[in-house]
């Protein structure tokens, strides 16, 4: 199992800020105990549209990078703006799951995964 530099604990959360003002967070897990998932990338109101959750988002990916990972999972519900930054981040739809029946969710959640390292191909089963 990858491990990120400090060995810390999971979930990951980072508060995200901007000329030292908190800005937003990002929060992420092992998803399996394997595979870097992102659980949340806010960035508040009167911090958006300025590339915070762009560089964020660049940063996370590196760091899975360093320590050894080859891929990472993201997940948004389908009316929600989110999914067109992850695709334009790079990410691949890869399902979704209907939660109506769990948690009242109307709303499909979509996943997607981007390849952190190009001879990554899954694995075979």
């Amino acid at each position: 199992m990858k491990q990120m530099q400090d060995g810390g604990a999971f979930p990951r959360e980072t508060q995200i800020f901007e000329a030292d003002s908190p800005a937003g967070i990002l929060k992420w897990n092992l998803l399996w105990g394997e595979i870097p998932f992102l659980e949340l990338l806010y960035i508040e109101e009167g911090f958006r549209g300025r590339g915070i959750g762009s560089r964020s988002l660049m940063e996370w990916e590196t760091d899975l990078r360093k320590a050894g990972f080859e891929a990472a999972l993201v997940s948004t519900r389908a009316d929600e703006t989110g999914q067109h930054f992850f695709r334009k981040s790079g990410y691949l739809d890869c399902g979704t799951l209907h939660l109506r029946e769990i948690n009242g969710q109307e709303a499909e959640e979509l996943f997607l995964y981007k390849k952190l390292k190009e001879n990554f191909i899954g694995r075979k089963v």
